[in-house]
C-alpha cells in the first residue's frame, strides 16, 4: 500500500503512481483519473462499478456463477 494515497496500485492522481494507464474491463474505456476498483487482475471504473447489481459484482469476483 502505498504511503502517499493508501492505495495498491497508486491511485492515478498520486505522485507515486505509475505513467500506466488502465482500461475498465466492462465499457473499455481507459481509467485516466478517479476512481476504480480492481477486481482480480480487472480494473473496472467508478461508473461501470456504480451501474453493475450485486449479481454481475459477484459472477466478476468469482463467487457466483450464472446457470
Amino acid at each position: 500500500m502505498c504511503s502517499e494515497c493508501g492505495f495498491y496500485p497508486c491511485h492515478p492522481s498520486c505522485p507515486n503512481a505509475e505513467e500506466e494507464i488502465y482500461t475498465c474491463a466492462v465499457c473499455e474505456d481507459e481509467i485516466l483519473a478517479g476512481r476504480y476498483a480492481v477486481v482480480g487482475d480487472e480494473y473496472i471504473c467508478d461508473d461501470c462499478l456504480f451501474d453493475m447489481n450485486g449479481e454481475d459484482l459477484a459472477e466478476r469476483l468469482g463467487i457466483m456463477e450464472t446457470i
